[in-house]
């Protein structure tokens, strides 16, 4: 064993330096710019959570070359029963959320409405859809003060904490003459003073690294597959079109084969 514990080591120090070389990485891909957030507070979404318990603020942001309105369809169909979150599906799937990404646009899942639950996970927690604006924006907020906006959901709250609420806002502003859209994701979380220490720090992973590495790989793929430059997306969209042409739609095979 004194043999190979200097190779372990080495080997531990190779793994745990390049997972943090990833993590640093997807940390500071997307980043706002303060343009960005210029745009963001005269935006819907931010009377959510009051100026004075706000706690943590992030946001993610990419400029994608396509127009909102190519873009915007991939935001009407995030939840855990729809298209997914557009991230880390295996990741989200390990922990437990019965998460698989639909990377394709589905007219079933293009009609949500203000109050609609988009859920995280199959439990129920989620969020509420706040506000929309076709082709603008896309606000979601969840309050564990308040009963959820639909009675499937679950307004989650971690241990320790007396109350905790947050936003997960979308904007999606046409830029370079309409041709492009900026894309950003911002995320504002409040909660009480006085939280033990432990539970901060579960909750500043969850809400804080975890969120914003996800919300980055989020926008990667939306950008991906609104450029049509996703290969997983391109793979679906041809096996669906196979689909089509071996059967009919109504055809009890149909998606067997």
């Amino acid at each position: 064993m004194g043999k190979k514990l200097p190779w372990i080591l080495g080997c531990g120090a190779v793994a745990g330096g390049l997972t943090l070389r990833w993590a640093v990485q997807k940390w500071t891909c997307c980043q706002m710019t303060p343009e960005d957030e210029e745009i963001v507070k005269s935006m819907p979404g931010n009377d959510y959570i009051k100026p004075e318990e706000l706690k943590m603020h992030a946001g993610r942001a990419v400029t994608i070359d396509a127009p909102p309105e190519k873009v915007y369809p991939y935001l009407k169909q995030l939840g855990c029963d729809k298209a997914g979150f557009y991230s880390y599906e295996y990741l989200e799937r390990l922990c437990g959320y019965h998460i698989y990404n639909d990377y394709t646009i589905e007219e079933k899942w293009q009609h949500p409405q203000v109050g609609d639950w988009v859920p995280y996970r199959q439990n129920g927690a989620g969020t509420g859809i706040t506000d929309m604006k076709e082709n603008e924006y896309f606000c979601m907020g969840t309050d564990s003060r308040k009963p959820p906006t639909d009675n499937r959901g679950i307004t989650w709250h971690p241990k320790g904490f007396e109350y905790i609420a947050w936003t997960w806002n979308f904007y999606t502003v046409a830029v370079d003459g309409g041709k492009k859209t900026r894309l950003i994701a911002v995320n504002d979380v409040a909660h009480n003073d006085n939280v033990p220490p432990f539970w901060y720090v579960i909750a500043l992973l969850i809400y804080g690294a975890t969120g914003n590495i996800m919300t980055g790989k989020m926008l990667e793929v939306i950008k991906g597959c609104a450029e049509c430059t996703y290969a997983p997306a391109e793979r679906q969209k041809a096996k669906n079109a196979l689909r089509a042409r071996l059967y009919y739609v109504g055809d009890p095979n149909w998606g067997k084969q």
